[in-house]
């Protein structure tokens, strides 16, 4: 108990009265609980909320590490879109009582990300910018927000066309977050 209390930082909370504690301390209280009996297998469910940010990314490194470590099982039900992204190899993903994907998180990227996002930030005012396969998500005097349909084009071809023709300072190419991809997922 007391190398969990410390790994999940509940030293200040361990002695308190579960009404007299906030959401996330009752949370990470609630984890302590489940995990104390060292089991195989454990299920949460929203765990990460009513955690600040520096608690939920201590609580997923504690779910990691307790993988990792003891080779405790994990089955996570989230709305988090951070905790699907840093805990889970497989998702299964439900509509409506259905199944729509179920399969490694990995794979559900490589099928269903079809587009890049792309910023570009330029050391003079934006021209006009046309180029097959991408849109404009939102243009200022010194940035473009991008999207690149990838089926369209590559992305190799985008970065020499905006290079050629632009005055670029700074361009950072991402995956379109992990919500749209699931949103596709939804509306498939």
């Amino acid at each position: 108990m007391n190398r969990l209390i410390k790994l999940l930082d509940a030293e200040q909370i361990a002695k308190t009265p579960v009404r007299d504690l906030s959401l996330g301390e009752r949370m990470r209280c609630e984890v302590i609980q489940a995990l104390l009996h060292n089991p195989r297998l454990v299920f949460l469910d929203e765990p990460s909320i009513g955690l600040d940010i520096i608690a939920k990314e201590k609580l997923r490194d504690f779910i990691i590490n307790l993988n990792r470590e003891n080779k405790t099982k994990f089955i996570v039900t989230t709305h988090d879109m951070q905790d699907i992204e840093r805990l889970c190899n497989r998702i299964i993903i439900i509509n409506h009582g259905k199944i729509i994907y179920d399969g490694l998180l990995e794979e559900i990227r490589n099928k269903y990300i079809t587009d890049k996002h792309v910023e570009v930030k330029l050391t003079e005012k934006a021209k006009p910018f046309v180029f097959r396969g991408c849109r404009i998500i939102v243009r200022h005097d010194y940035e473009m927000e991008l999207e690149l349909d990838t089926r369209k084009a590559k992305i190799q071809d985008l970065i020499n066309y905006l290079l050629k023709n632009f005055d670029v300072a700074d361009i950072t190419v991402s995956d379109p977050p992990i919500e749209e991809i699931i949103a596709k997922i939804y509306q498939t």
